[in-house]
């Protein structure tokens, strides 16, 4: 009944109404795109955030037999580029990594330090 009601509308209500249709279908697909494109990028950090420090603490201590196995699904050249490429990230990667944990340790030091000095219970203080 409605629709038929349509015809006896002026023609510019009728190409508002129109308008207004077209614009809520682009709309709700932009908003669905913009979602699906928010999820992925969500799920993909999650899986990074997930995946890499396994991946480093795997290769960081399992570098001899992590390797030989990345490298088993690589054939050619490609194997060959592939072993190098992970023996040359493994050093830097580790010394990086024994770096942060020597910095956070002086700092952790200087901070207890300071906090002693100056008098300021540390919460390490009242949990003991």
């Amino acid at each position: 009944y409605t629709l038929d009601q349509m015809d006896k509308l002026p023609n510019d209500v009728t190409d508002r109404i129109n308008k207004v249709v077209k614009s809520f279908g682009d709309n709700v697909t932009n908003i669905l795109s913009n979602s699906i494109a928010i999820v992925s990028q969500i799920i993909s950090t999650l899986f990074l955030l997930i995946m890499v420090p396994f991946f480093l603490i795997y290769m960081l201590k399992d570098h001899e037999k992590f390797i030989p196995s990345v490298a088993k699904l690589f054939n050619g050249d490609r194997k060959v580029f592939v072993t190098n490429l992970l023996k040359d990230v493994n050093y830097p990667l580790q010394s990086y990594i024994q770096g942060q944990v020597t910095v956070s340790v002086i700092l952790g030091i200087m901070l207890y330090i300071g906090y002693t000095i100056i008098g300021f219970e540390s919460v390490f203080y009242t949990h003991l």
